[in-house]
């Protein structure tokens, strides 16, 4: 009997919630700002993040659903659950997987919904429509540097396009800025390395985790140690970090050297470089 009191209650609380918001106007609930985050590009059948920002306006904690559908399936719905307490605005991330797109396409547009569902029948709090960039082809580099280095002729940037010259890709790089670091490894699908060139990034333990668990997936990292912190890059890589810093250089030129050829580089300035000594089981891909 008292179990069946205890559920009971639970039910009537969820009505009255439900009822509560409907009397208070939808409008004390809103969704806006969704659209892109993450590496910020999305490919066919690739997990990707969207973002939103949530306003909740009434006197109570809310738990809604976030759901998100892209016009081309919409019936196919992602969804994931938020707690935004009263009278706050929370900053949520959820999970996305693009569709098939013709090769025209350069944007996918999205419908974002947000559903009260703890009462009999489901309300909907607020909606939003986002639009997602789109490409066919990978971007196959993402640069993290300091602010001041995201012009085009940065060294950081030069230097990570004549590793990708000495492999034959081309010079698609872009750059990603620590706050939109992904949270799930799958988010970034989209990329097949990253340049990272930032001496603390700032990565709460979700961002770092997630980023470490993508380059154990097959990702590619690569860390200018000239500009990275080394306990940043003990703190991510963890105990498998066996690399020994003896010295730094300036030069104005040198050569990147790989099983695919070389690629030489002139500055007009010395670049700081440093020597290390890798750890025994590194294997060194380019000199």
């Amino acid at each position: 009997m008292g179990l069946r009191y205890q559920v009971i209650v639970a039910a009537l609380s969820g009505m009255l919630l439900a009822a509560d918001l409907s009397a208070q106007g939808l409008s004390d609930v809103e969704l806006k700002g969704f659209g892109h985050t993450g590496v910020g590009v999305y490919q066919p059948q690739c997990w990707g993040t969207a973002r939103a920002v949530i306003i909740n306006r009434s006197n109570l904690d809310i738990e809604p659903l976030l759901t998100a559908t892209f016009d081309q399936l919409p019936n196919l719905q992602f969804c994931k659950r938020i707690w935004v307490p009263a009278e706050s605005r929370a900053l949520a991330w959820i999970p996305v997987r693009a569709p098939e797109m013709g090769e025209d396409m350069s944007g996918l547009s999205l419908d974002a919904m947000l559903i009260d569902d703890s009462g009999a029948t489901e309300v909907r709090l607020s909606q939003a429509k986002g639009m997602l960039g789109a490409r066919q082809a990978r971007f196959d580099t993402a640069l993290m540097s300091d602010e001041y280095d995201v012009d085009d002729d940065s060294d950081p940037k030069a230097a990570s396009e004549a590793l990708r010259a000495v492999d034959g890709l081309p010079k698609t790089t872009f750059h990603l800025k620590p706050r939109e670091v992904p949270t799930r490894a799958s988010a970034w699908e989209a990329i097949e390395a990253l340049v990272l060139c930032r001496y603390d990034p700032q990565l709460d333990l979700i961002q770092t985790e997630a980023l470490r668990q993508w380059v154990l997936r097959g990702g590619k990292l690569w860390i200018m140690l000239d500009e990275v912190s080394p306990s940043f890059c003990a703190s991510l890589i963890g105990e498998n970090w066996a690399v020994s810093i003896i010295d730094r250089v300036s030069l104005t030129d040198f050569t990147i050297r790989s099983n695919q050829g070389e690629q030489p580089v002139h500055h007009d300035y010395p670049v700081d470089m440093v020597r290390v000594v890798p750890g025994p089981d590194m294997e060194v891909l380019h000199t």
